[in-house]
């Protein structure tokens, strides 16, 4: 992450987890020994207005579905 930016992302971060919460969408717990849990990252996009000026972050956490897992 670039120095300049990661305590905006910080921030959309903590925001982000919040309106999960606020939401009811989704709970952090520790898995069941032996459970197979899904992949997540972090992507974090920069909106810009027309003129390329900063307008807002923005930050999701995305699960991915497609991982295979080995029995």
């Amino acid at each position: 992450m670039r120095s300049g930016l990661k305590d905006k992302r910080n921030i959309e971060i903590a925001d982000e987890l919040k309106a999960l919460n606020e939401n009811g969408v989704g709970a952090v717990e520790v898995p069941p020994i032996g459970s197979h849990v899904l992949h997540t990252k972090r992507v974090f996009k920069t909106k810009t207005d027309a003129d390329g000026a900063v307008e807002r972050f923005t930050a999701r956490l995305v699960a991915f579905k497609n991982k295979s897992v080995r029995h």
